[in-house]
C-alpha cells in the first residue's frame, strides 16, 4: 500500500519499504554511473526493505532490485563524501527481482 512517511515510501504488512526510481531521457538505459539519491535520512534508516526501479520509455518496470536496510547503510556509510550510491553499485550488491 502507498504510504508516504518520514522514513518508507510503502508499506506491505509489516514491512516498510524505501523507492528510488530512474529512466533515462536521452539514452535507452539508465546512466550505471548516475546516483540515487541517500536512503537513510536524517533521522536514520526508517525502513526494512529497499527497492530499486528502472523504467523504460513507456514508464513500465524495466528492472526492479532489493536490499536489506542493513546493507544499504553499510554501502552508504562507506561513500567517501556520504553521497547517494551509484546506480552500478546497487544493482551489483542487490538481489534481482525480475
Amino acid at each position: 500500500m502507498w504510504e508516504p512517511s518520514d522514513g518508507y515510501d510503502a508499506r506491505s504488512g509489516e514491512l516498510r519499504v524505501q523507492i528510488k526510481a530512474r529512466k533515462s531521457w536521452t539514452t535507452p538505459e539508465v546512466n550505471p554511473a548516475g546516483r540515487l539519491g541517500r536512503f537513510g535520512r536524517n533521522k536514520g534508516y526508517l525502513f526494512d526493505v529497499a527497492m530499486y526501479i528502472e523504467l523504460d520509455d513507456n514508464f513500465n518496470t524495466a528492472g526492479l532490485w532489493r536490499m536489506g536496510v542493513d546493507q544499504v547503510e553499510a554501502l552508504e556509510e562507506a561513500e567517501a563524501a556520504k553521497r547517494g550510491l551509484h546506480v552500478r553499485t546497487f544493482r551489483d550488491q542487490a538481489d534481482r527481482l525480475d
